[in-house]
């Protein structure tokens, strides 16, 4: 976690009835606040740096720790640098012990016979008049015709198409 900046705003001012003497010196604490919209924010908080040491900042420089504290080190515990985050948080966990009901399912297979079979053609189609009958539309020929060649080739595109989904379903990028 990054130290705040101060930024001096002045020079050092003597404090009164110190012994030894000490100086105060007025800064602005730069310290950062990012949010997920806005992750550069910052907060100004106008503070005093009181010091044993006359001599002014000049430059922003990183806050001194307080009262000669040292940073935590990176590899200590997260719960133990931040105890209430929510990470850290144990949960209170209320539900019921309940047994959840089973059920046995019993699944069969039945292969298809996608080859052939099932299908029937639409039987031929024949007008009477002034008592002559005559067919107009004949379907032994078309039927034997689609079932022959068309439906082969359907299937095929219709497997060509689904090994695409599935292939494309496999592709990692």
């Amino acid at each position: 976690m990054p130290r705040p900046l101060i930024v001096p705003m002045g020079d050092p001012q003597p404090i009164p009835n110190t012994n030894p003497p000490q100086w105060r010196q007025p800064v602005i604490q730069v310290s950062p606040a990012p949010t997920p919209s806005q992750p550069w924010q910052v907060d100004l908080v106008p503070r005093d740096v009181i010091s044993s040491d006359p001599t002014p900042i000049r430059e922003p420089a990183a806050d001194p720790l307080p009262n000669g504290s040292t940073a935590p080190s990176e590899d200590a515990d997260l719960c133990a640098k931040n105890p209430d985050i929510l990470a850290c948080q144990k949960p209170e966990l209320d539900a019921p012990e309940v047994e959840l009901p089973k059920d046995t399912v019993s699944i069969t297979y039945t292969p298809e016979n996608f080859g052939g079979g099932g299908g029937s053609c639409v039987a031929p189609v024949d007008i009477s008049y002034f008592g002559h009958s005559a067919r107009i539309l004949d379907t032994d020929q078309a039927c034997g015709w689609i079932s022959a060649y068309l439906r082969p080739v359907a299937l095929l595109v219709a497997a060509f198409i689904s090994l695409g989904i599935v292939v494309g379903g496999l592709k990692t990028e």
